[in-house]
């Protein structure tokens, strides 16, 4: 689990339950933490906006496995004074974070690993515009080699960079696949985020290799 003291509506009253981005001094943080708003703070080039651009709108998958286990990327990543999990009538899908004083270009809406990127930028949807280490620094963890937030070990990052289909049109062509992954051998900070791309960040060991870790579908076509 990773422990925020944000001020998230749904981490109240039960400690130990929190969500969304760390504050400077939660167990694993970065100096400064993370994308805490309010609007106008700039992180690592990426605003905090009232309302979500939606001009270039794509979607990365982001799992974590520590030791053997699978670990949920917390949901209000990016996302200043969210005001809770609800229904979004929209999508169709329940607990999610769909309001807050303000968001960043890169967000989570839930624990499910999904990252949102939205921007005003015109911008084909094939090239990437942001990177995993802007996403690190909006969630505020503090990874090294072998640090990933609270959690010591060997850090390894399995990728399927842009090897997907986008936009895809069939749930065929919307599953990232064991056969895409490769290993990530550069620092995962300059990795770029493409649409529909698949990372897996693993600490420790007893964890699956690139063969055995799990496909990744996607409900969204881009």
């Amino acid at each position: 689990m990773f422990k925020a003291t944000n001020t998230d509506v749904d981490t109240k009253p039960s400690a130990g339950t929190y969500d969304g981005d760390l504050a400077a001094t939660d167990p694993g943080a970065r100096a400064g933490g993370g994308g805490q708003g309010p609007t106008g703070n700039v992180i690592d080039g990426v605003p905090c906006n009232t309302t979500m651009p939606n001009t270039y709108h794509v979607h990365a998958f982001v799992g974590v496995y520590v030791n053997g286990k699978e670990l949920a990327v917390p949901d209000a990543i990016g996302m200043d004074h969210a005001l809770g999990d609800m229904y979004d009538k929209y999508s169709g899908w329940y607990n999610e974070e769909i309001y807050a004083t303000c968001f960043y270009h890169i967000h989570t809406h839930d624990a499910s690993g999904l990252v949102h990127m939205e921007t005003s930028q015109n911008a084909p949807i094939t090239k990437p515009l942001f990177n995993l280490g802007q996403f690190f620094d909006l969630w505020g963890i503090n990874v090294t080699a072998s640090q990933f937030g609270p959690y010591s070990g060997t850090v390894t990052v399995y990728t399927s960079l842009n090897s997907a289909t986008v936009p895809c049109h069939t749930t065929a062509q919307c599953e990232v696949g064991a056969n895409q992954y490769r290993l990530w051998t550069e620092s995962p900070r300059v990795m770029p985020l493409y649409s529909h791309e698949a990372i897996w960040i693993e600490v420790g060991t007893g964890n699956p290799d690139s063969a055995h870790l799990p496909g990744v579908a996607f409900a969204i076509q881009q």
